[in-house]
């Protein structure tokens, strides 16, 4: 966009959508890149059917428990919290105050440092934001529909490869040692697979077509979800100018 058309954008809809990921190991099947490839894959379909304005993804996050596997690549909490507050800021000085945030990385400290940015843009700028760790959500879906979700490069951040693009899949197969069961009361440090899955779980590697099911159903739920946001937060403006 040229600032321009960035105005126009702008004047058309009040509503931004911004994914986040990180860079860090989703076993031997999937991409360092998985967890932005994803949120930026949702963040695009959820902008189209909303009419909202795509922003850039935010690739890089707080990589903590996969550290111990090549190709991590991490910043700090600060840092995350001073980006995602920096762009809802900006955001907010033209003109956009509803944000929705996917994100694709489910680290303690990431989690936290994006709430934090979120809480200082409402309270120093009065932007709202929405914060969506989309594979929380769905991980209902995923065991309606394949009868597991897994907790990380597992069930259902397979399924949203093969739904963007199955040539994503690499050719070394699973083994076992790759896998980490999770198991309550316990915790390594860093991570000891590079597959995190939920106690009793198995790995499945879902076809094109159970995919695309699965990220439909997906887009509707958080669809729907967030228009009854969006509408809360049109009862809460319109209360505020009474």
């Amino acid at each position: 966009m040229s600032w321009r058309e960035f105005r126009e954008k702008v004047h058309d809809t009040k509503l931004a959508f911004l994914p986040i990921g990180c860079i860090e190991a989703h076993g031997p099947h999937l991409p360092l890149g998985t967890d932005f490839l994803i949120a930026e894959f949702i963040a695009i379909k959820l902008a189209k059917r909303m009419k909202g304005l795509l922003l850039p993804a935010i690739t890089y996050g707080v990589v903590r428990g996969l550290s111990g596997f090549p190709g991590a690549i991490r910043i700090s909490p600060i840092a995350l919290e001073e980006t995602v507050y920096g762009i809802l800021s900006s955001l907010g000085d033209n003109g956009i105050k509803k944000v929705i945030i996917v994100n694709g990385h489910g680290s303690e400290y990431h989690v936290k440092a994006i709430n934090k940015g979120m809480d200082r843009a409402w309270y120093n700028k009065k932007v709202r934001s929405a914060l969506v760790n989309w594979w929380v959500y769905a991980r209902k879906i995923s065991t309606e529909i394949f009868g597991a979700s897994g907790d990380h490069a597992g069930t259902a951040e397979t399924a949203m490869v093969v739904a963007i693009n199955d040539y994503l899949l690499k050719d070394r197969p699973i083994r076992e040692k790759d896998i980490e069961h999770l198991k309550s009361g316990i915790r390594a440090v860093p991570w000891a697979g590079s597959i995190l899955l939920h106690e009793g779980e198995n790995m499945i590697v879902p076809n094109k077509k159970e995919a695309k099911f699965f990220v439909q159903r997906l887009l509707d739920r958080l669809e729907s979800e967030i228009r009854e946001i969006l509408s809360g937060w049109s009862v809460q403006i319109e209360a505020m100018k009474e």
